[in-house]
């Protein structure tokens, strides 16, 4: 799914913030989290479709305090809560996910940014989910923008 005007997303007003980054390869770890059933169906709902079962790791150039505050006021006014819970087993924790946009020559791509309560990434490390594997569209190069 591609988009080229920021509105068919329906949050045109709501892209304050727009930071370049480059795509790095994890290790496989945000998949798994997106598909445990009690992940999956909350990014279905915001997604409006099902995810696709992996994240894409984008670490954010020049990475400030400034920038790490206008993300905190970005989640505080826009994000979504992604509820954690509990499968007898163990114990998921809570997130905040936000609308965002990746852009990559002329295109965009709508997707999430997902900020997870417990993480081992440092903060100029973002996870993004979408409907689909963004890599496989060949547009997508390694440093791309983040719209949020």
């Amino acid at each position: 799914m591609e988009h080229t005007n920021p509105s068919s997303m329906g949050h045109a007003d709501s892209f304050s913030l727009e930071l370049t980054g480059t795509i790095t390869r994890g290790e496989g770890t945000g998949g798994y989290y997106v598909q445990l059933p009690g992940f999956e169906s909350q990014f279905e709902t915001i997604l409006g479709k099902k995810p696709f079962p992996g994240t894409l790791n984008l670490r954010i150039h020049d990475f400030t305090e400034s920038i790490g505050e206008q993300v905190e006021h970005i989640k505080s006014k826009q994000g979504i809560t992604i509820h954690g819970f509990s499968d007898g087993e163990n114990t998921y924790f809570s997130a905040i996910a936000v609308h965002c946009q990746l852009q990559s020559k002329d295109q965009l791509f709508p997707c999430l940014v997902v900020f997870p309560k417990k993480t081992i990434h440092k903060k100029d490390l973002f996870e993004l989910i979408s409907t689909e594997r963004l890599l496989d569209h060949s547009e997508i190069g390694d440093v791309v923008k983040l719209r949020m």
